[in-house]
């Protein structure tokens, strides 16, 4: 039986290393914000649109995105490669659950800024804090 933790893992050390910073990126992440950061980075040199800086900052959260989804992809071959028989242990299993949400989430937030920056609006909201699910005026509705 495997009793060791996640911090003891390389393969969880070397995740955590290549997407350090990345998931707080997405942290706060708005149609507003992107807005005001692009304005702000067009606004450091001549030449440069507010348009064009929000294609930049838009772009480069889907690059982390990838890198991400490709860490995450790589840790879980490794956690599986070390079974030998049955499933992996149930550390692993919750960790990378969390992980995958926490991937989902940050994703839902760049579209969401994406469509609130192009458009003013996402349309609702799937809550996070309840399982991501539509909080309606009497309960509460997954789509899954």
């Amino acid at each position: 039986m495997d009793n060791s933790t996640p911090s003891t893992k390389p393969s969880i050390a070397a995740y955590e290393a290549a997407i350090g910073g990345i998931p707080e990126c997405f942290d706060s992440l708005t149609g507003d914000s992107i807005r005001e950061l692009s304005e702000y980075a067009a606004s450091l040199q001549n030449g440069r649109y507010p348009a064009k800086e929000a294609d930049a900052f838009i772009r480069a959260h889907f690059d982390m995105l990838s890198t991400w989804y490709d860490a995450l992809d790589q840790l879980d071959s490794e956690i599986r490669g070390d079974v030998v028989e049955g499933s992996i242990p149930t550390w692993a299993q919750q960790y990378l659950k969390t992980e995958a949400h926490a991937l989902f989430a940050a994703q839902q937030a760049l579209l969401r800024a994406v469509a609130e920056y192009h458009h003013g609006t996402a349309g609702p909201l799937l809550d996070p804090e309840y399982g991501y699910a539509y909080q309606l005026s009497n309960s509460v509705l997954s789509p899954l």
